[in-house]
């Protein structure tokens, strides 16, 4: 967002009137977010924020070149279970 605020750090007000089908695919060794997840949870709290998260293992924030397969796999399965 251009104001500086993550929706990671946004208060769950918003999200709990608008919780639309959403796939977020992170790679697990992503600097990104560069803002404070307390207690390191960074899963965790993608869960909280998306109603699907999938972290892939071993990639960083470009996770898509990194690991192309694990991610059509994952936006597979959201097509096909969500």
């Amino acid at each position: 967002m251009g104001n500086g605020v993550s929706i990671l750090t946004m208060p769950g007000k918003l999200l709990r009137h608008y919780r639309p089908t959403t796939l977020s695919i992170a790679g697990a060794d992503t600097v990104y977010p560069r803002v404070p997840i307390p207690g390191g949870r960074y899963r965790e709290t993608l869960r909280q924020q998306f109603s699907h998260a999938h972290v892939v293992a071993r990639s960083g924030h470009w996770v898509h070149a990194e690991k192309p397969e694990a991610v059509v796999r994952a936006g597979a399965h959201f097509l096909t279970e969500a």
